[in-house]
């Protein structure tokens, strides 16, 4: 996100690159078009969603329980299991993993406030 602010990509349109590219690196413009591979391409309505089949369609879980009753250890499992449905987890765990200070978890550097912590990340999700 970005705000106030001016935003300028080079994939390889100018002539130059900005900077030296690392060795093994490739300005992606000047990759042949045979050689791309394209990301997976959303659905342009609901009704093309309907006439591509099932694997098209948009899906949610919602998994419910009790605490330590095993929701994210299914949920990690089921996404492994199904990679090319390129599903996205969030829930606590999740943001906990994000939130880091100097690249070490939070859990290190908030001795005795970790609770007051989980419960600020479980805000993100309730709103």
């Amino acid at each position: 996100l970005c705000k106030n602010q001016s935003v300028e990509f080079n994939f390889g349109q100018m002539e130059e690159p900005w900077f030296p590219l690392k060795e093994g690196f490739e300005l992606i413009q000047k990759l042949p078009v045979e050689e791309r591979v394209r990301a997976t391409k959303a659905p342009g309505s609901k009704k093309d969603s309907e006439t591509a089949g099932e694997s098209a369609q948009p899906e949610m879980l919602l998994m419910v329980g009790l605490p330590g009753a095993g929701k994210t250890y299914w949920a990690e499992n089921h996404m492994k299991g199904n990679p090319e449905k390129k599903y996205n987890i969030l829930g606590t765990n999740f943001i906990m993993d994000k939130m880091k200070v100097m690249g070490l978890p939070r859990k290190r550097n908030y001795a005795g406030r970790w609770d007051v912590l989980i419960q600020t990340a479980t805000k993100c999700l309730n709103r």
